[in-house]
């Protein structure tokens, strides 16, 4: 997996979960920290997906050049 896409992705997503949450840092509780990490997962399997499919892509357009 590209390590270029897993960072950006898993932070942005923590901190818009962190946003969701609504709480701010006057209230960090378990709702804000639970929304973080489910934001960090989301995160990390976007970048997971994203990496797939760029390598899918790399493989079709190496295949069809081959042909």
């Amino acid at each position: 997996m590209s390590i270029r896409r897993m960072i950006p992705w898993t932070l942005a997503m923590a901190y818009c979960g962190f946003l969701i949450a609504g709480r701010g840092s006057r209230s960090f509780d378990n709702h804000t920290i639970w929304e973080a990490i489910i934001g960090a997962v989301l995160g990390f399997l976007l970048a997971f997906f994203f990496t797939l499919r760029a390598k899918r892509k790399q493989y079709e357009l190496e295949h069809l050049a081959k042909s």
